[in-house]
């Protein structure tokens, strides 16, 4: 980014930070698609507040009768950064009149903010 460049992150920290599960959230679901076809859904989060980061595994499965005819995994990780985090690091990056600003849509499930920055 180039001056007179303006960045603008939409970040937050899950509630999860706060309050960590002492083991993995695990939860299941099913759902019927047709005569003899369920749909399933395997999904496993763990939380590493040292880390900062989520983890989140899901097992999709299709079953017609007692066969699974197609399963799907997914995978993905979610890092997160405080405020003073991401300050620290934007500034460290270069950037300046870095300001932290309420978040534009706030939510329950965590605390959101937003950062600006200037190249």
């Amino acid at each position: 980014m180039i001056d007179p460049g303006l960045l603008l992150l939409d970040l937050f920290v899950p509630a999860e930070a706060e309050h960590p599960p002492g083991a993995p959230i695990v939860e299941v679901r099913t759902v019927t698609a047709g005569e003899g076809v369920h749909i399933g859904l395997r999904s496993e989060t763990s939380c590493d507040v040292d880390l900062r980061r989520i983890d989140v595994r899901t097992r999709y499965e299709r079953r017609d009768q007692t066969t699974i005819t197609a399963r799907e995994d997914e995978t993905w990780a979610l890092t997160w950064y405080t405020e003073d985090e991401a300050v620290r690091l934007l500034g460290d990056a270069g950037y300046r009149d870095i300001r932290i600003e309420p978040a534009a849509w706030p939510r329950e499930d965590g605390r959101h903010f937003a950062v600006s920055a200037k190249a």
